[in-house]
């Protein structure tokens, strides 16, 4: 159980950034003239939500599967078609890329709810980071189709910001590449209406939460290459940096999070305003491996040893029938498998389909840490939630529960150290960062994870560092070739 200190330091810091929530408006005023001073010179806005952070509607019948307002708009798991509608496709043979699912991406979740000192309260989600630059007067569009293209020319006031959203359980480099198409599309619409940004080019700057935040990485670094295009890790060659000027990463977990662990092996639990969800359901989602903590971080551990497990081992979760391969979740894999003729060939499906997602995890995991130095030019600031005591190490029990043994800084769910992705190893009194990101610049919020985006210190500096900052942007001159060449 959490120590009482932490449990008051928590509500303490919460109960400070709902406080601090009052002074948006008034820095939001400070940014309104210049936001609406020549605003066709502004680059084009993108804002990519966290995992979980999209709604998810099926193709079909157009029903809300996860992120509605009420509970009532959530998957229910009980009806076959919905089950399947809200998981990720089992399908052996076939790479995680290439499949097809039954759901797909519609807008932002706006709120969650969550507790302060046991009392419900409805939290903005992504509402604030979109209504951030709508409120500047920025021409906002929840997706690129949105947009109106007759929208006059010497319209006063308009700068342009997109969402991108997307299916967040698929895997990072699948959804990088549907980045770039993004992106593409974004900047043909900036220069229909004359939006050409800076320097005339329609570069896009990008504001980027937890998971969002990794596959913008990835996207900057390998543009939309594919691991199943790829014989081995993918080429650097920062592509993906070519249309991008500024990026600002907030409360991203580049070294995982032990949380996400919790909810793999034991399911999500039923809050207020969601149904409960089974490992079985969260089991088949890609992109959930892709957030685990790297092994060499010792985070894990079972409960029949004190030593450190490695989560990427198939065998480990077989012998011990975690998450997907918990027994109890058969009814589910009948409907999830219903080719399998027995429940040792449903097993194995689930086996061969975790073996995929743990295999494609690490791959994009030595993607993303390997050290390397940006493009002249491409500007990424990082903000970290400090100051929350956040699950460090957790421990597997024998009967597939999870405990939390200790707690570090962070957000209440990205550690400090892995949002910075520092290296530094316990013993060694290395009094430096040591991180293989290169980060041009780093701001400490105490906030926890989801209240990051909409507070004031957080909506300060992005609008300052998006509308005001005088930093020299990347020469023409220098290409995105030249500057992988000198990298690699």
């Amino acid at each position: 159980m959490m120590p009482l200190r932490h449990t008051i330091n928590n509500a303490l810091i919460r109960l400070t950034g709902a406080a601090a929530r009052v002074s948006q408006q008034r820095v939001l005023m400070k940014y309104e003239d210049v936001a609406t001073r020549h605003p066709e010179r502004q680059n084009p806005v993108i804002v990519i939500p966290g995992v979980l952070g999209s709604r998810l509607v099926h193709r079909r019948s157009r029903a809300t599967l996860w992120g509605g307002s009420s509970k009532s708009e959530f998957a229910d798991v009980s009806a076959p078609d919905e089950l399947r509608g809200v998981c990720f496709p089992i399908e052996g043979g076939t790479p995680l890329d290439r499949v097809e699912t039954q759901a797909e991406p519609a807008g932002a979740v706006l709120e969650l709810q969550a507790k302060v000192l046991g009392l419900p309260l409805a939290v903005k989600a992504y509402g604030p980071i979109l209504d951030m630059f709508g409120i500047t007067g920025f021409l906002q569009a929840r997706s690129a189709s949105d947009v109106d293209f007759n929208v006059p020319r010497e319209r006063p006031g308009s700068p342009m910001s997109f969402e991108f959203d997307y299916d967040w359980r698929r895997s990072i480099p699948d959804n990088a590449a549907r980045l770039g198409s993004f992106i593409e599309l974004v900047r043909d619409i900036a220069k229909e209406v004359g939006h050409t940004g800076r320097d005339g080019s329609a570069r896009v700057d990008i504001v980027a939460h937890s998971l969002g935040g990794l596959l913008l990485r990835y996207y900057l670094r390998y543009g939309r290459q594919l691991l199943s295009e790829t014989q081995g890790p993918p080429d650097l060659t920062w592509a993906g940096a070519k249309d991008v000027d500024r990026v600002l990463l907030v409360g991203v977990p580049n070294g995982g999070a032990v949380e996400v662990v919790e909810k793999l092996i034991e399911g999500l639990s039923e809050s207020a305003a969601s149904p409960a969800y089974s490992s079985a359901v969260l089991g088949t989602m890609p992109a959930l491996y892709q957030l685990m903590p790297r092994t060499r971080y010792g985070s894990i551990e079972r409960g029949d040893s004190d030593e450190s497990t490695d989560l990427f081992d198939v065998e480990t979760w077989e012998r011990h029938r975690w998450g997907l391969l918990d027994e109890r979740n058969d009814d589910e894999l009948k409907i999830l498998l219903p080719s399998a003729a027995s429940r040792s060939d449903r097993e194995r499906g689930a086996a061969d389909h975790l073996a995929s997602c743990l295999a494609e995890a690490q791959l994009v995991h030595r993607a993303l840490d390997r050290q390397v130095d940006p493009p002249p030019g491409l500007h990424k600031h990082l903000f970290v939630g400090d100051g929350v005591m956040t699950p460090e190490r957790l421990r597997i029990n024998d009967d597939r529960t999870t405990e939390v043994i200790s707690r570090q800084d962070g957000d209440g769910t990205v550690l400090r150290s892995s949002a910075l992705l520092d290296e530094r190893i316990s013993g060694r009194n290395e009094s430096v960062l040591q991180s293989p990101i290169r980060w041009s610049g780093v701001t400490f919020i105490p906030a926890d994870h989801m209240m990051l985006t909409s507070h004031p210190t957080f909506i300060n500096n992005a609008l300052y560092q998006i509308l005001e900052d005088p930093t020299p942007h990347r020469s023409p001159a220098m290409s995105v070739k030249d500057a992988a060449s000198r990298e690699s």
